[in-house]
């Protein structure tokens, strides 16, 4: 991945696997990205200064389109921990962050991009 600032670019991460879905924090320290590698698809935070990760998701199920709130309180991404895509969330106010499933659909997901989301 690669830094863009003031018409320059750096390396703020080599990884092995596949990385998809970045997503700012909306401090624009870090981003939020998936990873996928060894039969897990997980959702990690990336510190642009510090170049540090730390995984977020921890399953062999498929986690993906991380989008935090605008207030940084709560992420939502997509699974299908469950057998089928659905929508979880995770409270970082809570030292638990325990994801909570929000969605029970037969797994059709419509992904929009910006500060607002829509669940059919």
């Amino acid at each position: 991945m690669e830094e863009f600032k003031k018409n320059t670019k750096s390396i703020v991460g080599i990884f092995k696997g596949v990385i998809s879905a970045p997503s700012f924090f909306p401090d624009g320290k870090s981003l939020l990205i998936s990873h996928s590698f060894g039969g897990e698809t997980n959702i990690l935070s990336l510190g642009l200064s510090s170049k540090r990760t730390r995984k977020i998701t921890k399953s062999l199920a498929i986690s993906t389109s991380p989008s935090f709130s605008p207030d940084q309180k709560y992420m939502v991404f997509s699974s299908d921990v469950s057998g089928s895509q659905q929508l979880y969330i995770i409270d970082f106010t809570k030292k638990s962050r325990e994801s909570k499933r929000i969605s029970f659909g037969s797994g059709d997901m419509l992904h929009l991009f910006g500060h607002q989301s829509v669940v059919l």
